[in-house]
């Protein structure tokens, strides 16, 4: 099973960052997957990175404040 990186830009802060997952992960993603059942393990952060382009910095930022 290899891995794939993919390099995502986040939309606010304009840094790249490298996601690593199983290929198959990304497949299943690709196809319409929910990031939570295709990146299984993968962290919180990561998945949000490939969902909204928001890198955890800018997202801590946006939410600053909020609940949970």
């Amino acid at each position: 099973m290899a891995n794939e990186t993919r390099y995502v830009r986040c939309w606010l802060c304009k840094q790249t960052h490298g996601v690593t997952a199983p290929e198959e992960q990304f497949k299943a993603f690709d196809a319409g997957e929910l990031a939570q059942r295709a990146f299984v393990g993968m962290s919180q952060s990561d998945r949000e990175l490939l969902i909204s382009q928001t890198c955890s910095d800018c997202f801590d930022s946006l939410f600053e404040g909020e609940e949970d």
